[in-house]
This record gives C-alpha cells, structure tokens and sequence, in this order.
C-alpha cells in the first residue's frame, strides 16, 4: 500500500493559493492575510491582498458613478436605473470570479496599472514591518515541523 501523504511544499503551494483567492472575495480576508504573520510573510500573499484591497476600492469608486448614473436615470424619468446597478454587479461579480478562479488552479492575476502599485504597497515599509519573523518561535528545534507550519516564501 502506498503512502498517500501530500508533500508539505504542495501542501503549502495549495494553501498559499487558497489564500491569495480567498483575499479577492471580499477585503475583509485580504486584509487578515495582511494583518496576520504567517501570511504577511509571504511575498505573493501580500502582492494579492494588496491588489485585491487596492481593486476593491477602485469598484467601489466605479459602484458610486453607476449608482449616481441610476440616480439620474430616475430623475431624469428616463427609466428606473436598475441598467446601471445590475451592470456594475455583473462587473463586480466577473473581476471577482476571473480573480479568485485564476488563482485557485494555481495561475497569476494581474491587473495592469493595479499590479504596480500592489507591487509598491506590498513591498513597502508597512507591510516589511509586519512581516518580520519572531525571533524566537516555539518549534524552531523541529525544522520539518517549522516547514510545515509556515507557508513557503
């Protein structure tokens, strides 16, 4: 019989990606995944939390102008406005799924003039500064056992 124990590099590759598709759901896990030590501490983790955060907000700008050009539909009487709202859901809904289904098998999701700036807020001293690693961890005499509880940088 075989052992059908997953490598722990494929274990942290799997659990990394989960992370950076979870981060674009919503910003709520991509700001966790900034927060939080093990994930702060690797590179791509960051990138995606930053891109997913930086993104989030730029829909939420677009959101605004569909809503205002609802608003005006409607004060216009020129129809309900429901065009603009269920369109700027739609677009919502395909950034998200595109981001999160992409990064889940394993793939990149980069957006282009969003990427650059994820790349300079990841990479900046904020985020550096969470990301620095304890001195002294409780399983640092085990080394495998350290692997297996860090994700892979």
């Amino acid at each position: 019989m075989q052992n059908s124990q997953v490598p722990t590099s494929h274990r942290a590759k799997v659990a990394e990606d989960i992370i950076c598709a979870a981060s674009y759901i919503t910003m709520l896990p991509a700001i966790a995944a900034l927060i939080l030590p093990r994930t702060a501490r690797n590179t791509r983790v960051r990138f995606h939390a930053c891109q997913s955060v930086l993104l989030n907000w730029m829909l939420i700008a677009v959101g605004f102008f569909f809503h205002l050009g609802a608003g005006i539909d409607q004060l216009l009487d020129t129809g309900s406005g429901v065009r603009f709202e269920w369109a700027f859901r739609i677009l919502c809904m395909a950034f998200w799924s595109l981001a999160t289904l992409s990064l889940a098998r394993g793939g990149e999701f980069r957006i282009p003039f969003v990427a650059s700036l994820a790349q300079k807020q990841a990479n900046g001293w904020l985020f550096r500064r969470f990301s620095k690693v304890p001195v002294d961890l409780p399983v640092a005499h085990n080394a495998s056992l350290k692997q297996a509880m860090q994700l892979s940088s």
